[in-house]
Formats: structure tokens, C-alpha cells, sequence
């Protein structure tokens, strides 16, 4: 069979026409030169259906593996910011252990991953990767994962705290001995000045800060508050303490030492001296009398008792203070002070029998310490009762102002020798009053918020600080 077969045109490889009967007219302008066709009446040829080539195998897929030249692992820590240094600089990769961020199903996909910073001109990152913290600050490292065919795996963003650089910041001083009060259980603490261009401060995100101590027996307390170290401790003893601020370690030897003044409590008659120590101390201590023309001390810690009255000798050393109360008296209200110890110490209470030998009560107790003495309260035979007693004072001035409260404590009003009388009591007596006891001097126990000195009362026959303020009226003796 013969049929007329239209080659191919040369001038347009998108078409192929079969138009055996069809005259060029009838074909488009576009293909109707004589150089595009030809006729042929040959007979029907067909060309040889070509051989395919077998298609090459595909390569198999091989993930992106970690970058050994990495340095910081991100997801490898759980913080929610994560910490570098001005001046660092190294290289990012993502954790592929922690699978909860980078799943297997993911990481098995990975063909390559960006890094982007959310400021460069504190952290800088390039794509790859490369990271250089260049000043102190905040920024987010933005991270995104690929396939092989560029389609999004994964993005994440880790948030980074950029430390000041640390090369130039030195302490104040390395070695600190501190000193607290015997039996305290009040932190000591020191303030060492961080010499630095910059702020540091924990607070504010611009300081982190470690410590660890050689004497684990030892709690240390620590913090940067605005470029100033603070250091605490309610433990006596020595350590070094470790500190690594911002990456830089700092070695501080701290020492707290216990210090105890050899007698927080005194009574001297005038003229009489007395030498205060302050037990523990290997530095020089700083004596003061608060009231020298009653009792005086020189630098070393004699004190001398000048005139009746009451002072508070202070000792420091550091920034530590101790005190002493010192009660000046004479030497006949001195024996009656010890007589009245003496007969409480060795005599049985008993109002029944007050007057026999080997008994007393509260009013006994007085008249038997001062009758001896000179002072028998208008009775020469009988110890009066304790309104009585008072009564007899009030006829004579004798009472202060004020009577038995804090402030008068406080002010060191009260005499050694001095009675306090509780009153309250609907007795039908002078007063109310219903027992009397005899002051012998004060104790001192500390300082208040303003540095005043605090003393509790001593009593001839009740435990030291027994009375409560406002309890009664005191009669001067």
C-alpha cells in the first residue's frame, strides 16, 4: 500500500503532519514554503521505534549528619535562656538525642538547616551556623530544617543571655575574715565591690553566678546585686569560696570567726575596775563607754566605775558589736544586793512562817536584806508587807516616774538596790500592791534596728527579764 506521507516540518519541531491528499494551500501560511515539505510518493516507510536507555538508578538519600566541629548543641539544654559571653565565638547544630525537639521522623529527612539571629550586632550567626557573641544582651537564634526538596521540617528558637566580657573585671579584695556573736544564729555578711566597665547584677540578667566551698560544712549565702558582692554566713569557720561569675572563676578565702565579751553583765561600787575581754578576737578591739561620767574604759578594756548609775560599754570589732551593762552602786547596797541572793538561794518561801530563820517571803525578803544596813522601813522588829513598804517610800519621794516600763528599762532609770512592786491586785492595800522584789542590775543582750543597746532586768529572787513593762511602781532606794 502506497500513501503519501508529509515529512516533518524543519522549521517547526511541534508539529508533524499526516496530509496525504491535503495540498499546501490548505496547510498554515507558517509551514507552506517549499523548503519546509516535500512530496514524496515513496512507499510507506516507518522509522524504527527508538531503544530506550535503561533509566539510572536513583542515589539513596543520606541525612545531614551532625557537624563534629559543633560546640554548642541547641536543645541540649533545658533552660528557657541559655548563656554566652562577649568575645565567644564557635559553631551551632542542633541536638538530635533530644528527640522531643528533633524527632527521628524528622532528623531522617534532613537535608540541611539556616540559622537566622534576631540581632546581630549582639549575637552574630550566619546560615550555616557560625556564631560570635559580640556584646552583652539579649537575642533568639531562629533555626529551620529542610528536606531535599527545600520543604520545611522543622523551625524552633532558643533564647540567648550575652554576658559582658569578663578579661578585665577584677575584686575589691580576695580574703574577707568576718566575726559573729557567740551562740548566733544571725548571718554575718560582707560587701565586696566588683571592679567592672559594665553593670553586673543578677538580677537584672546581666550577671550568672556559681560558687562552691572547700569546707562543705560551711553554708555560704551569695549574691551580685549591681556591681556590689554579697557574702554571708551564720557558720564560724574558713573556706575558700569558688566563684564563677559570667564564666570567670574568683577565689575568696572567707573566715568567721566567733567572738563572746567576757561579761555582758556588772556590778562594781565606786572606784572599783574591771578588765572586759572579748574572747575569740585576734584583731584590735574598739572599746567605748556610752556613759563615762558613770563608768569609764580605757583602749584595752579596763573599765573603772565612777559614780552610782548605769552605763552599756560597748566592744567592736569588724563590724561586729558587744556590749556590757555595768551597774555602779555603793558598797552598802552592794551587801545588801548579795544578802538578798544569799537568803533567796537558802531559805525556803513561806509567807506562814516569814519571820523564823530559814524561811521568807517577798516583803521579808527586803526588810531582812536592808535592816542589817541601815534601813528598816519604819519597822524596827517586823517586816512590813509589800504595799507597806511602798508606802513608806511614797511618804518620802522616793517612787519614779514612770514606775516599771520599757522606756525607763530601756534608759537604764533603774538603780541596783531599786524595788519594783506589783500592783493590780483589789486588796484594800496601798495601791493594789501585792509582792515586791528587789532589782539588782541589768544584762545586756544586743542592739535594736538603730543601733540602740537592749538590756533585760535582773531580779534578787526572779529569773533575769521575769517582769513584764507596766507591772507595777519602783521605789528608790
Amino acid at each position: 500500500m502506497i500513501r503519501k506521507i508529509l515529512k516533518k516540518c524543519t522549521l517547526c519541531i511541534s508539529c508533524t503532519v499526516m496530509a496525504a491528499g491535503i495540498i499546501p494551500a490548505q496547510l498554515p501560511d507558517a509551514c507552506t514554503t517549499a523548503q519546509a515539505f516535500t512530496w514524496s510518493d515513496e512507499a510507506e516507510t516507518f522509522p524504527e521505534e527508538p531503544v530506550s536507555s535503561p533509566e539510572p538508578s536513583a542515589t539513596p538519600f543520606t541525612p545531614l549528619a551532625p557537624n563534629p566541629e559543633a560546640d554548642f548543641l541547641l536543645g541540649s539544654i533545658e533552660d528557657e535562656k541559655m548563656f554566652l559571653y562577649a568575645g565567644s565565638h564557635g559553631i551551632f547544630d542542633i541536638d538530635r538525642n533530644n528527640t522531643e525537639w528533633f524527632p527521628d521522623y524528622l532528623t531522617d529527612s534532613l537535608a540541611s538547616i539556616n540559622y537566622q539571629s534576631s540581632d546581630d550586632s549582639i549575637l552574630n550567626v550566619d546560615s550555616s551556623g557560625s556564631y560570635q557573641a559580640l556584646a552583652a544582651g539579649d537575642a533568639t537564634v531562629y533555626v529551620t530544617g529542610f528536606d531535599s526538596e527545600s520543604e520545611q521540617l522543622f523551625e524552633a528558637s532558643f533564647y540567648f543571655t550575652i554576658y559582658p566580657d569578663m578579661s578585665s573585671v577584677t575584686l575589691e579584695k580576695y580574703s574577707v575574715t568576718l566575726y559573729s556573736t557567740d551562740g548566733s544564729y544571725t548571718d554575718s555578711s560582707t560587701d565586696i565591690r566588683i571592679n567592672s566597665p559594665y553593670v553586673l547584677d543578677e538580677y537584672d540578667g546581666t550577671a550568672q553566678i556559681k560558687a562552691d566551698v572547700s569546707n562543705e560544712s560551711m553554708f555560704i549565702r551569695y549574691e551580685i546585686n549591681d556591681n556590689i558582692l554579697t557574702l554571708a554566713s551564720s557558720t564560724p569557720g574558713s573556706t575558700d569560696i569558688k566563684l564563677v561569675i559570667n564564666g570567670k572563676e574568683f577565689v575568696i578565702h572567707f573566715k568567721l570567726v566567733s567572738v563572746k565579751m567576757s561579761a555582758t553583765s556588772l556590778l562594781l561600787t565606786k572606784g572599783k575596775t574591771k578588765q572586759l575581754k572579748v574572747r575569740g578576737a585576734k584583731e584590735k578591739v574598739l572599746f567605748r563607754s556610752l556613759n563615762p561620767k558613770k563608768v569609764s574604759v580605757t583602749a584595752s578594756g579596763k573599765i573603772k566605775a565612777k559614780k552610782p548609775g548605769n552605763a552599756i560599754i560597748t566592744a567592736q570589732i569588724g563590724d561586729v558589736k558587744l556590749g556590757c551593762a555595768v551597774s555602779v552602786t555603793t558598797a552598802k547596797k552592794k551587801k545588801v544586793i548579795a544578802r538578798a541572793y544569799k537568803i533567796a538561794k537558802n531559805s525556803i518561801y513561806d509567807q506562814a512562817r516569814r519571820m523564823q530563820s530559814g524561811y521568807y517571803d517577798c516583803s521579808s525578803l527586803v526588810w531582812r536584806s536592808y535592816s542589817p544596813y541601815g534601813c528598816n522601813f519604819g519597822s524596827a522588829s517586823y517586816a512590813p508587807v509589800a504595799a507597806d513598804l511602798a508606802k513608806w517610800l511614797a511618804g518620802r519621794n522616793k517612787l519614779l516616774k514612770g514606775g516599771f516600763s520599757q522606756k525607763n528599762v530601756q534608759n537604764l532609770k533603774l538603780n541596783a538596790g531599786d524595788l519594783l512592786f506589783e500592783t493590780g491586785s483589789d486588796n484594800g492595800r496601798f495601791k493594789g500592791i501585792y509582792h515586791v522584789e528587789i532589782f539588782t542590775g541589768y544584762d545586756f543582750y544586743g542592739f535594736d534596728e538603730k543601733g540602740k543597746p537592749l538590756v533585760i532586768t535582773k531580779w534578787a529572787n526572779r529569773s533575769d527579764g521575769h517582769y513584764m513593762y507596766g507591772c507595777g511602781i519602783v521605789g528608790k532606794m
